[in-house]
């Protein structure tokens, strides 16, 4: 299990938490520039309204 870095919400990381390697549920989102890596996960929700916000030119939050 996973915890998100934005909402404390846990999470299941498909790279993470899966036994198997395989791309996890945000491989299918779009990459967000900037974005860290490693042990910085969103959960789906924080994730996808990242995504809509700077899709729309919004300042993102700094919980990354």
């Amino acid at each position: 299990m996973s915890q998100c870095a934005q909402c404390g919400a846990d999470f299941n990381c498909g790279i993470a938490d899966a036994p198997a390697q395989q791309p996890c549920w945000c491989a299918q989102l779009p990459t967000l520039a900037g974005a860290p890596m490693g042990g910085s996960c969103l959960c789906p929700a924080c994730l996808q309204e990242r995504v809509r916000s700077t899709a729309q030119g919004q300042d993102a939050p700094d919980a990354l």
